[in-house]
């Protein structure tokens, strides 16, 4: 199940589920990177303070995700 997403200024989109699901595109989500968390433990909520960096909030608390680990990413 996916839970949240946070939009970014250029038009790129994350969204955030179970298992410590992180999904990433960067063409107005005509194909998204995954990035999945090596603790699988689920993401409710993301909010993404600029281009490269995504909050997260789940079962984990909370945390900072580059995104310059999902392939395909900038």
């Amino acid at each position: 199940m996916l839970d949240g997403a946070a939009t970014f200024g250029d038009g790129a989109v994350a969204i955030v589920g179970l298992s410590g699901v992180v999904l990433v595109s960067h063409d107005g989500g005509k194909s998204f990177a995954l990035l999945q968390q090596d603790d699988r433990k689920g993401l409710s909520a993301a909010l993404a303070p600029n281009a490269d960096t995504l909050v997260t909030v789940g079962e984990a608390g909370a945390r900072l995700i580059r995104l310059d680990r999902v392939r395909g990413a900038r």
